[in-house]
């Protein structure tokens, strides 16, 4: 009787396990779910690259610089200039 008792046991096991399986629909609804989302994780990569390359090449437009203002003249104490001593 040892081995009807096994062959019951492993009988059990097969009916217990076989409704957790995946049947060919569940595989193919699987796959097409992944497509899916490796065509939308591509097209979001092109995108994303695509933006940060044209961000990367775009020249900045010239901003304004602003203009310094004018040069004053310099305050810094000038040596005596010697005055000519006129004859009279």
């Amino acid at each position: 009787m040892g081995i009807e008792n096994e062959f019951l046991e492993f009988k059990a096991l097969v009916e217990a396990t076989l409704p957790t399986l995946a049947t060919k629909a569940d595989v193919e609804a699987m796959r097409a779910d992944i497509a899916r989302w490796m065509l939308a994780t591509v097209i979001g990569l092109f995108i994303g690259y695509s933006g940060l390359i044209v961000a990367l090449t775009r020249t900045p437009a010239a901003a304004p610089v602003a203009q310094a203002a004018p040069c004053q003249p310099c305050m810094a104490p000038q040596p005596a200039q010697q005055q000519e001593k006129s004859p009279r």
